[in-house]
């Protein structure tokens, strides 16, 4: 028997309803849920396995030391590859004990220049965190992990140039950058040339290669550190120790590269030769001014330093050189930046 036109009208009803509130349901949950689509369930699968957090938090943040490590399995270049946000073997490092905007553009030029397979680390207090999330251009490497914002100990405090000595040749920032072997370290009064012919990478030879000073070795504000060679005199001496015994007025920077000279002679005495495999290796100034400079010794150094200190007749140069130097910036108490005060970068 067909069903009467009643019977057809009711069934009919019945889909119209259903469909009405399958609608209701579905627009509902999308306003819940902006990025919602009905393929979502099955494209959610193909997200990449490599992206890291947005903030990556530094081990040890209740500011204990790390246990000790043997000399540290490093991994290969990737020189080729893209960087897919983990730490390979090298990477870039600002310390910046409190946000300032002025360091936003600099670190996002720095990770330009050095390119895809270099990630940048910033290393703040745990307050200045979200405010480095605030920028937008930040934000679209930070989700990747091509920057990362990691957290200082709460027990660091930079008051004055003799805290940061002692944090910097303390084995936590050391141990924390593992597995990276070639440690690019760069202050907010720094900068790479985005003309220069050569790269970081052509001084991985070396285990610390930064300014030359005449005298005093070699500068930190913008320098190349091997991370095993860093340890290895931290095995062998203690900061505070030879500071009292031998210079009272001795910067970390100046410390490490006495010691690694020190390192070098004593392997040079038993025959090693510094190209030797594991053996230390320490640039000339000649070479070393290739890679940065506090004036004009160079005509076209990889990296600038100090920029502010620089006289008014070398600022053309650069201008023609490396306009970005433009980006460096220095902390300020009232008019004037001091080291003594603590209030200038490295």
């Amino acid at each position: 028997m067909a069903p009467s036109v009643e019977d057809r009208q009711r069934r009919l009803r019945n889909i119209v309803l259903a469909a009405i509130l399958f609608l209701i349901t579905t627009w509902t949950y999308k306003l819940s849920h902006p990025d919602f689509t009905l393929l979502s369930p099955y494209t959610g699968r193909n997200k990449t396995l490599h992206s890291s957090n947005l903030y990556a938090s530094s081990s040890g943040e209740d500011g204990g030391k790390p246990r000790p490590t043997s000399k540290p399995k490093l991994g290969s270049s990737h020189e080729g590859d893209y960087f897919n946000g983990s730490v390979f073997n090298k990477v870039a490092v600002i310390i910046e004990d409190s946000y300032r905007p002025e360091v936003v553009p600099l670190i996002l030029h720095f990770s330009i220049v050095l390119g895809s397979t270099w990630p940048v680390i910033v290393y703040t207090s745990i307050e200045s965190v979200p405010s480095f999330s605030s920028s937008a251009a930040l934000s679209r490497y930070l989700e990747p992990g091509l920057i990362q914002v990691r957290t200082l100990p709460q027990s660091v405090l930079f008051t004055d140039l003799r805290t940061r000595n002692k944090f910097m040749t303390d084995t936590w920032i050391w141990e924390s950058l593992a597995p990276a072997e070639h440690i690019l370290l760069f202050h907010s009064d720094s900068m790479l040339c985005g003309n220069a012919a050569k790269s970081v990478e052509d001084f991985f030879k070396y285990d610390l290669v930064g300014l030359p000073v005449q005298d005093k070795g070699h500068r930190g504000g913008l320098s190349l550190r091997k991370r095993s060679s860093v340890l290895r005199v931290l095995e062998n001496w203690e900061f505070e120790e030879t500071k009292r015994r031998e210079d009272e007025q001795i910067s970390e920077d100046h410390w490490f590269h006495e010691k690694l000279r020190k390192l070098q002679e004593d392997e040079s005495n038993e025959g090693i030769d510094p190209e030797d495999e594991g053996a230390i290796n320490l640039p000339t100034s000649e070479i070393a001014q290739t890679f940065s400079v506090e004036s004009i010794d160079y005509p076209h150094p990889l990296g600038l330093h100090r920029v502010h200190k620089w006289k008014e007749d070398q600022m053309g140069k650069l201008d023609d050189w490396c306009p970005e130097y433009k980006l460096c910036s220095v902390k300020k108490t009232g008019n004037a930046a001091t080291l003594g005060n603590g209030k200038l970068s490295w």
